[in-house]
């Protein structure tokens, strides 16, 4: 039940100590983490001049607090999940971290230049998009490389990819993100090819004279 969140980890039922410790505090990361967003998001009224200052650096404690819960949040799926157990587990562990912090960087990502960057915000595409670009082929190449290391630890052989549900299940994933790339790299020609040209012209142009 719901009421379990609050209980002391060994009163939890899972017959881990370590599995129902990280549990528990991931939900008071969560919790944390939710108040943090919900300060952010309320933050979003216009101010004074004379409270400029103060809501910025109020503004970078909660983005710190924000980040900081995060990263914790994502740290404690590694801890109680394959790469804690086996060989060579603190190795496994670390970069399991980094795939797990690369897709929401590259999703959430996603969502903001969709999201965030429409109506009178649109113009900012020309300068957003080649930038998150750049990040999200970083990010997608991290995907990779951690995820064809944490593959290669977890099947063992060739002949288990499809000898075995695990296997074939990671086979179909596989193909999956094949199809991203494929459909990333078409994304990512299309922003070079539209938003360059319009890059170059306000370079040209020079800055928007105040008036």
């Amino acid at each position: 039940p719901f009421s379990a969140l609050w209980a002391a980890p060994d009163r939890l039922d899972t017959h881990s100590r370590r599995f129902d410790g990280v549990y528990a505090v991931r939900s008071f990361l969560l919790l944390g983490f939710t108040a943090a967003l919900v300060v952010a998001l309320s933050r979003s009224l216009p101010v004074a001049k004379r409270s400029r200052r103060l809501v910025t650096h109020s503004s970078r404690l909660v983005l710190g607090a924000t980040s900081i819960s995060t990263v914790a949040l994502l740290a404690t799926w590694p801890l109680v999940g394959h790469s804690a157990i086996g060989d060579a587990s603190g190795l496994a562990m670390g970069v399991n971290l980094a795939h797990t912090f690369a897709m929401p960087v590259w999703l959430g990502g996603l969502v903001l230049v969709v999201v965030g960057l429409r109506g009178e915000r649109a113009a900012d595409l020309a300068v957003v998009l080649p930038r998150f670009s750049r990040l999200a082929m970083v990010a997608v190449a991290t995907l990779v490389a951690t995820g064809t290391f944490m593959t290669w630890r977890e099947v063992g052989s060739v002949s288990a990819l499809t000898s075995t549900t695990f296997g074939r299940v990671l086979l179909g994933k596989l193909v999956g993100v094949l199809v991203l790339l494929v459909l990333g790299n078409l994304a990512r020609l299309w922003v070079r090819r539209h938003l360059s040209g319009v890059m170059r012209g306000r370079a040209r142009l020079g800055p928007t004279p105040a008036g």
